[in-house]
């Protein structure tokens, strides 16, 4: 699940340092959680991780899912409300032992390629320079011919 959109959790303090046993009921999330005690929370068993995608604008330890749109410049609706709501719903969810992330790898494929425990599915981001998310076709733009790349890339993946 991607969450376009996305004070301190009760499970996590923002040092890292507090945290609460399985099956606890986390705390309220509000839009002045930081980020990364969500990112670090140990509900989530490592996959915080995966919540947010953050790599090419990755937040600064200060910053809180109110701010979560600054790391992702290329989403135009990002609503910290419906951040918040899922978070806590993931959160909650996890405190009563419920799966919410689903390993895609067997334990056979992780240790035939070792890379694939922590990347989850393979990917590719491409940024096109004075482009923003949601460009079509890309015709008559730095991104040209994008899909002939996409269309590769899927390719590969079989």
């Amino acid at each position: 699940m991607w969450l376009a959109a996305a004070g301190s959790l009760a499970v996590c303090s923002s040092d890292g340092t507090a945290g609460v046993a399985r099956g606890s009921a986390p705390g309220p999330v509000t839009a002045d959680t930081p980020i990364y005690d969500v990112i670090n929370n140990p509900l989530l068993d490592g996959y915080g991780r995966l919540l947010f995608p953050t790599t090419l604008h990755p937040p600064t330890e200060d910053m809180t899912l109110d701010d979560l749109p600054a790391c992702l410049p290329w989403y135009s609706e990002v609503h910290t409300s419906t951040t918040v709501d899922a978070v806590d719903y993931l959160l909650s969810e996890r405190a009563v032992e419920r799966t919410v992330f689903y390993d895609i790898y067997t334990d056979a494929e992780k240790a035939a390629d070792p890379s694939l425990a922590k990347t989850g599915v393979p990917t590719e981001f491409h940024v096109y320079e004075g482009l923003s998310h949601g460009f079509g076709l890309g015709v008559d733009t730095v991104a040209e011919g994008w899909i002939d790349d996409a269309l590769a890339f899927w390719k590969a993946q079989r």
